[in-house]
């Protein structure tokens, strides 16, 4: 087994049942896999479809999921969220009632992963998703409870000595079945140190004759929630790693839901970040830090230029692995007065930005390689204003060979007689 595998990938569900739906070519046994739902059987911009946006994951032992739903072309604000711990897998509709599609776990395979999929339409609904293994990565996922009340708040025993981790969170609670409309919460940060952290959030509200939406991002947090509109009324930093925990503190305290994460260890090192996108130039050269060079890397972006809270919707998530690149963005005006969500799909682009909210167009890029110290990115098109994109980056630790250590190498003609 290689040190460190991964793989950025997509497929469409099956159009009905399946207790054995298999995704192969990933090319190894996955550890975990995180799935990026959309509710879309088509890539490119669409403004005339329901949608889904959310995060969910799973191991052998573990899986969850977090994704909030809107109804398109609904006279008033019809939408939904919820959170799973039986799921890996949920495509909402709008009206909150059942889920159009859900998967669970049932086996990491040679080469791919199997899934149980249950369906009330036969829509092939697009799934990103990127899978990471290998012996040097260690990895857990779970619900750690809630983090809105002020304090420090600890995760569930991983293991081993995390390095890094994301979190996730709807306004949702627990269901096999979402409940009656609620209110769209979404949440996606993490942290790898109390220097690197970033956050993202959305708030769309329910049942209102117009809407009242709101998004923000956050560079000094690992975990932010959204109220009504332009606020943010719970704030969270990375406080410690532990031996096998890691610990968060809340700074601005209100209630909440739970936080799931997705822990990273082993011999990998994370690095969480973010950079503002060049209003001009083919290309863009981003440096994490020095002797980093990623092998992995999750985007998030709202169309901001700084921290803080702003009215109408668009939260971004991208994938790249270097070779393969996905990319979904969903946005929505505030204070309109009918329901009309716009989504963009891309299998070449990993950062989708400066979202048209009627139509649905995006500015995209996507990632020309991944350098000694960093990554390079390349613009299809450029963004009218220095958006700032946050970054999960992940890179193997190679264990060194006898030879690579100092006393080692000076031993070697001796080793070499």
């Amino acid at each position: 087994m290689a040190g460190f595998e991964k793989f950025v990938g997509h497929f469409t569900s099956p159009t009905s049942n399946d207790s054995s739906y298999s995704i192969t070519g990933v090319g190894f046994t996955p550890k975990v896999v995180i799935f990026f739902p959309t509710g879309r059987t088509s890539t490119g911009a669409g403004s005339t479809s329901d949608v889904t946006f959310g995060i969910g994951a799973m191991t052998t032992t573990d899986q969850w999921c977090v994704v909030g739903g809107d109804q398109d072309a609904y006279g008033a604000m019809r939408v939904n969220t919820t959170s799973l711990t039986t799921r890996c897998i949920h495509v909402l509709d709008g009206d909150g009632v059942l889920p159009v599609e859900s998967a669970y776990f049932v086996s990491m395979d040679g080469d791919g992963f199997t899934l149980n999929y249950n369906r009330t339409v036969a829509s092939a609904y697009i799934v990103h998703y990127i899978a990471l293994g290998g012996s040097h990565l260690s990895v857990a996922v779970g619900d750690m409870g809630h983090v809105g009340s002020s304090g420090t708040h600890e995760s569930p025993s991983l293991g081993f000595a995390p390095v890094g981790y994301l979190l996730a969170a709807s306004d949702g609670i627990a269901l096999e079945a979402s409940s009656a409309s609620r209110d769209f919460l979404f949440v996606l940060g993490g942290g790898t140190s109390s220097t690197e952290e970033f956050a993202i959030s959305l708030f769309n509200e329910n049942d209102e004759a117009r809407s009242d939406t709101g998004r923000g991002q956050g560079a000094t947090r690992v975990f932010q929630q959204q109220e009504v509109g332009n606020s943010i009324y719970v704030e969270v930093e990375h406080s410690a790693f532990g031996a096998d925990t890691f610990t968060v503190n809340t700074t601005v305290g209100a209630t909440g839901p739970d936080a799931f994460y997705i822990a990273f260890g082993g011999s990998i090192d994370c690095f969480m970040g973010n950079f503002t996108l060049n209003t001009s130039g083919a290309t863009q050269a981003v440096t994490v830090e020095t002797d980093f060079q990623p092998d992995a890397i999750l985007f998030m972006g709202t169309d901001q230029t700084a921290d803080g809270a702003e009215n109408d919707l668009m939260n971004s998530v991208g994938i790249s692995d270097g070779t393969n690149h996905r990319g979904y963005a969903f946005g929505k005006d505030d204070n309109t007065a009918s329901s009309e969500p716009t989504t963009n799909v891309s299998h070449t682009h990993c950062i989708l930005s400066d979202m048209n909210i009627a139509t649905g167009a995006a500015d995209d890029a996507d990632i020309d390689s991944f350098d000694a110290n960093g990554f390079t990115i390349g613009h299809n098109v450029n963004p009218a204003t220095a958006w700032r994109i946050g970054y999960f980056a992940i890179k193997d630790v190679p264990t060194p060979s006898l030879l690579d250590i100092p006393s080692r190498r000076r031993m070697a003609p001796l080793l070499a007689m």
